[in-house]
């Protein structure tokens, strides 16, 4: 009688179909990282049906072997994409569109609530330690609102007061507390606001 082959259930991407992989001897349970071959190469993928679960698997992808499971940081080495998307998603939720660089350098939020957006991306940024552009729903980049006149900005790191705005010119003059007025080119003004 032949020796039954392991199969486990796996997604090597964040709502990506259930592949039917055979799987090399170890303690594998659902969620934990595993360690998959592939015809293109290894990389990460989540297991979702550990092989002592699985009663009648579908068709088994003949070409791919799930390894062994993996940490956090192995997967991050072996596929930073992949696992850069699951702890975004893990931290955004599902609520927003979450676009990740092939080399995991970069992460693209898209959604229609710029606000909300600017708050992931600022917490992203500081846990995952990714450049994170904000787009709209068409893809562009939010502008900043314009200042608005007699608006309070932080200009030097003082308070200081919008006193002229051309967007003809592309120049904000401000008035700083001291009564000393500065004129600054409108892109720069935007670009600090930005910032904060």
């Amino acid at each position: 009688m032949r020796p039954q082959v392991r199969v486990a259930g796996v997604r090597t991407e964040v709502g990506s179909p259930l592949l039917w992989v055979r799987c090399e001897p170890s303690e594998l349970t659902p969620g934990c990282l595993g360690m998959v071959r592939t015809p293109y190469g290894e990389r990460s993928a989540r297991v979702v049906v550990a092989p002592q679960l699985v009663l009648h698997p579908g068709p088994v992808a003949q070409d791919y072997v799930l390894l062994g499971s993996l940490s956090n940081e192995e997967a991050f080495l072996v596929d930073p994409a992949a696992s850069l998307r699951e702890r975004a998603v893990a931290i955004a939720g599902s609520e927003v569109e979450l676009r990740v660089s092939p080399d995991g350098s970069r992460i693209t939020l898209v959604g229609p609530a710029p606000g909300r957006l600017e708050e992931l991306a600022r917490e992203l940024r500081e846990s995952l330690r990714v450049v994170v552009v904000v787009r709209d729903e068409t893809g562009e980049v939010p502008a900043p609102p314009l200042p608005r006149l007699l608006e309070i900005i932080e200009y030097e790191g003082q308070p200081a007061t919008v006193t002229r705005l051309s967007v003809f010119s592309q120049t904000v003059t401000l008035r700083a507390a001291d009564g000393k007025e500065v004129t600054l080119s409108l892109p720069e003004v935007l670009q600090s606001l930005a910032r904060e």
